[in-house]
């Protein structure tokens, strides 16, 4: 197949829509149940049959199959929300990458102070947004590519587009401009019981 996906654990359960992407499956499906090393040659084969890997940054390094492995490119998204180690470790087996993410919203979770007083609380996205800031004052070329049209929000509750962007986001279309949120039947009652009270 065209795409594939490494690092699955027998305690997580996955969409049916991504089951069939598996690769200990499309192994299975392809050359039967083998155990072994037959099992690994095997799942080896379709991930590099594949013209797609995905999985987890933190799956990188626990992958046996990603071990020695090189990627043309590799694509991390949600990178403003993903702390520098764990994004480190798919950057090991790239010759190139793109950091996909805002760091003007989410930040990377560290519960620990003497970690986020280290610096891990910051994003690899943002300390390369920033130096790439830096860099454009100073006339060179830019490195980042800022994606001004949203397809998620009703015109009306970009209120993060004035605070974080100065009102550069724009709807992608008339549909997501207008659009409502359409709310389930019984919702009030559901919220009156979760004791929230209706601020209209």
């Amino acid at each position: 197949g065209d795409m594939v996906r490494v690092g699955v654990s027998s305690r997580h359960k996955y969409r049916d829509s991504i089951k069939g992407l598996m690769c200990k499956e499309l192994a299975e499906r392809r050359y039967g149940n083998r155990e072994g090393g037959l099992r690994g040659e095997s799942m080896m084969k379709v991930m590099n049959d594949a013209k797609v890997v995905g999985c987890t940054c933190l799956s990188v390094g626990r992958e046996v199959l990603l071990n020695q492995k090189k990627f043309d490119v590799v694509i991390i998204d949600e990178a403003g929300q993903i702390t520098q180690p764990a994004v480190f470790g798919a950057l090991s087996i790239a010759k190139k990458f793109v950091l996909v993410g805002d760091h003007k919203q989410l930040p990377p979770v560290v519960k620990s102070v003497a970690a986020r007083e280290a610096g891990y609380g910051v994003s690899l996205l943002k300390r390369l947004a920033e130096a790439n800031e830096a860099n454009v004052s100073q006339g060179k070329e830019s490195s980042l590519m800022k994606l001004t049209m949203q397809y998620r929000m009703h015109e009306d509750s970009l209120l993060c587009n004035e605070i974080c962007y100065g009102g550069q986001l724009k709807c992608g279309n008339e549909t997501v401009r207008k659009q409502a949120l359409v709310y389930a039947e019984g919702w009030r009652g559901r919220i009156a019981e979760a004791g929230v009270r209706e601020a209209w």
